[in-house]
């Protein structure tokens, strides 16, 4: 397998590297030894034989402390290994990688989750390099103290931020409100953006890949609140798939108990002259 068919963390894993400068070399190699045009050609030298190196089989508790030991640095080469990460496959393995503005002007929910922002101790940091582009010039850098997200304030008041892949906390489920971004209360009251795969989106009202990775993503926070994000579009109860084809008004919430009826097949009461796959009836 080569280097984009394995995990965001292989990548830039030294055994991994090493292997793969081997292997270019060897292409080399074998062309010079079967093309007749080279048969006066002589190597002054080989690529050292390296084993085959993987880190698929790492545990993902291993991943994640390794890229928040690079995300916490400042230095040039952290930032152009995240930033070619980023490049590479949109940050998978990553705590976080969708970046995500947020308007505290605009919605409560964002003005209670900024609320909440404390100073980053150092700076700008790699990870900022998620949260923000080459060009933002943030006049403020900031944390999410129940995820360690970084977030930056800017001229504007607006603020970016990077949404986690999954939540590290023990408290379940609360309810869910169908906003843009999607939000997640759970059960001691704290306000999480929902979790965000780095490749798939979430959303709803249509039949489409959005609402198939939000069915999938609300199924799996309903049994395990620290479960990973929705890595794909299907997979998901019935009842909550058909839940999310729902054309619900921006902002509504619904409860743990309206989520899991939905899953069981009995959905909430739709808006008026709405039809379960999200068009209006004429």
């Amino acid at each position: 397998m080569g280097a984009a068919g394995r995990s965001g963390f292989g990548v830039f894993g030294p055994e991994l590297v090493q292997y793969e400068a081997m292997t270019g070399p060897e292409i080399d190699v074998k062309l010079v030894r079967e093309e007749p045009r080279f048969n006066r050609v002589r190597l002054a030298a080989l690529p050292l034989e390296v084993p085959a190196a993987d880190t698929d089989d790492l545990p993902e508790s291993i991943c994640r402390a390794g890229w928040l030991e690079v995300l916490a640095r400042g230095d040039v080469l952290a930032v152009e290994v995240v930033r070619s990460l980023l490049a590479w496959n949109g940050g998978e393995g990553l705590p976080f990688c969708k970046r995500e503005g947020l308007d505290p002007s605009k919605s409560a929910l964002a003005g209670e989750w900024v609320d909440r922002l404390v100073p980053a101790p150092h700076g700008r940091t790699a990870a900022f390099e998620i949260a923000l582009s080459r060009d933002d010039r943030p006049v403020e850098y900031l944390i999410d103290p129940e995820t360690d997200a970084p977030a930056a304030r800017m001229k504007n008041g607006t603020v970016q931020t990077a949404v986690p892949q999954r939540l590290l906390t023990q408290s379940p489920l609360a309810e869910v409100v169908l906003e843009d971004p999607v939000w997640v209360r759970v059960a001691d009251g704290t306000l999480h953006l929902a979790p965000r795969h780095n490749y798939f989106g979430i959303n709803w009202g249509y039949g489409g890949s959005g609402p198939g990775s939000l069915a999938l993503l609300l199924d799996r926070l309903l049994r395990d609140i620290s479960a990973p994000a929705a890595d794909g579009i299907t997979g998901a109860a019935d009842g909550l798939e058909k839940f999310t084809q729902v054309k619900w008004p921006n902002g509504s919430v619904f409860t743990r108990d309206q989520l899991e009826a939905a899953r069981d097949g009995q959905l909430p009461r739709l808006p008026a002259g709405t039809d379960i796959d999200g068009d209006e009836d004429a």
